[in-house]
């Protein structure tokens, strides 16, 4: 190892203890210390080190089955390379997670719709009631959520809500 990666593991390690012991309970924050260390997922990295664009992964479940996708393969012809998120997140974890990310002096985006979960769409209530709290406590925040939007009904509503920032991918 050259010592400034393992400066960076060490800091990185210290970001996941520091949001633990801010955000107790959070399921969110366990979730994504796996991806962050485990996994080298720069989004999550970024949650727990307050810069940039920090993850929100907000639903389990997905209403498709895409080729490649990177948390769950249904036909298992080839390992996915990470587990899918396994809990439904409350408006709750994402509205602490959100804010605890974007006091963060580099943190300007929060994201749904990461490569950890299924479709973000799929959790219309939380959602569009965690990014009305996030609006509200942060109003210059970017909220993005990438999405299949199969559920246009839902994403009219995340838009009312304050989401800002929209990516929709067809594969």
């Amino acid at each position: 190892w050259r010592p400034e990666l393992r400066r960076g593991k060490a800091e990185l390690a210290a970001a996941v203890a520091a949001a633990q012991a801010a955000l107790p309970g959070n399921r969110l924050i366990e979730h994504l210390s796996r991806c962050a260390l485990e996994y080298r997922c720069y989004t999550a990295q970024n949650t727990f080190l307050r810069q940039y664009e920090g993850a929100l992964p907000a639903s389990p479940a997905c209403n498709s089955d895409c080729l490649g996708c990177i948390s769950l393969q249904s036909d298992g012809a080839v390992p996915s390379p990470q587990e899918r998120m396994g809990f439904a997140p409350t408006t709750e974890e994402l509205a602490t997670l959100a804010g605890y990310h974007l006091e963060g002096a580099e943190a300007a985006i929060v994201s749904f719709g990461q490569g950890c979960e299924g479709e973000a769409l799929t959790r219309g209530k939380p959602l569009v009631e965690a990014t009305a709290r996030i609006r509200a406590e942060h109003p210059s925040a970017t909220i993005h959520v990438n999405t299949n939007a199969s559920r246009p009904r839902v994403l009219e509503r995340l838009i009312a809500a304050g989401c800002r920032s929209v990516r929709i991918s067809a594969i």
